[in-house]
């Protein structure tokens, strides 16, 4: 029976969910994967998933957010800190009492050999200076060594990180993220009140491996932006002025970068677009395809990294382009024709059928991380 009594019992199981309510797909995951937990209880399926008891450690307020009421024998272990930031790491000494442990990111506190590292990609070997590739490699060997078992998000992850970090594939355990059922719905919701629109969206971060000059000089090339606009959601406000450069020198107008990314504004983005744009070199999933797809809109991605994979869910256009072939990304951009709301309805709605849930993320999770061992070394 789970353990209703001791607030730090010693075989409870931590989950780092330090990252709630960030932005991108580590903030995304821990949502899922709380909700699965909140899933789970429902079931009668969370203690055999978990073992007699669990903590979830991060900041209390997300946290019982994105779970809702905790079920019994599940406790939050308060921490300030954001799992993505390097001071996070002080985190080292403050570990909540647990005997083996889940951590969603690669950024994660270098002890406890009982644990689980959900690895999302390796795509930071392969961008930034040479000094930078070398110590991201150190790390994330280092992660990989100390860890009783890996999960990673798809399938090119776990061909990446074997060829990467030297660990055999066979051990590496794939996730499949859940469709984001509650985002889709509101997206739908709004579609209803204000129409379909007939914007390009990216959805994302501006690092070296999205290419968003790329898509801003493709936007350019298309001709689409004489009578649309081109939103750029995610970027932070310090690259706003670079992005607004960039466009000027493709001479380029229409370009709209968001001020404000909370979860609202992200679903008025998603409603009032005609397309979702992808143009990335590496993708180590693709969240905002994905979210696409889970809200019926039509995608324009690269056939880069695991984005074919996500391709394999939609329900509607995902076109795929070969971005190394001078044209092929504005050729595709310029073919994309609005859709009306009940055609993109209609393919939200389809795509929820049978695609991953929530409970599944969590039931895979957790089981892998309660069973991890000591690592021996790898």
């Amino acid at each position: 029976m789970i353990d209703r009594r001791s607030p730090d019992p010693p075989d409870a199981l931590l989950v780092d969910c330090r990252w709630v309510g960030t932005r991108g797909g580590v903030g995304r995951v821990v949502q899922h994967l709380l909700r699965g937990v909140r899933d789970l209880d429902a079931s009668g399926e969370l203690e055999s998933a978990v073992g007699p008891s669990l903590v979830l450690w991060g900041p209390p307020g997300p946290v019982e957010d994105a779970s809702g009421e905790l079920p019994p024998g599940v406790r939050v272990a308060p921490s300030r800190r954001v799992g993505h930031e390097w001071v996070g790491q002080r985190d080292f000494f403050g570990l909540p009492a647990h005997r083996g442990a889940l951590y969603l990111h690669q950024l994660r506190p270098l002890r406890d050999w009982s644990s689980a590292t959900l690895i999302h990609d390796t795509i930071p070997l392969r961008q930034g200076s040479a000094i930078k590739r070398r110590v991201w490699r150190r790390l994330l060997r280092d992660v990989a060594h100390r860890s009783g078992a890996l999960l990673t998000v798809s399938e090119h992850s776990r061909r990446s990180i074997a060829a990467d970090l030297g660990v055999d594939p066979a051990t590496i355990v794939r996730v499949h993220l859940p469709m984001d059922r509650h985002l889709a719905a509101r997206v739908r919701a709004r579609r209803a009140e204000r129409g379909a629109g007939t914007d390009l969206l990216y959805v994302g971060r501006f690092d070296a491996n999205k290419n968003l000059p790329g898509l801003i000089a493709a936007f350019g090339a298309s001709g689409r932006h004489r009578d649309a606009q081109l939103h750029l959601f995610g970027p932070a406000p310090q690259h706003r002025s670079t992005l607004l450069d960039i466009a000027r020198q493709h001479g380029v107008r229409n370009v709209v970068i968001a001020e404000r990314t909370d979860d609202d504004d992200l679903v008025t983005a998603y409603a009032g677009a005609a397309a979702v744009v992808a143009p990335s070199f590496e993708e180590g999933w693709g969240l905002g395809p994905y979210e696409a797809v889970a809200c019926g809109i039509p995608v324009v991605a690269s056939d880069r990294g695991a984005l074919p994979e996500v391709a394999a869910y939609a329900t509607t256009r995902f076109d795929l382009v070969d971005i190394t072939q001078p044209g092929a990304l504005a050729a595709a951009i310029a073919e994309v024709q609005p859709a009306d709301v009940e055609t993109m309805d209609a393919a939200s709605l389809a795509a929820e059928v049978g695609s991953p849930t929530s409970a599944e993320l969590a039931r895979v999770a957790l089981a892998t991380a309660r069973a991890a061992r000591p690592a021996p070394g790898r």
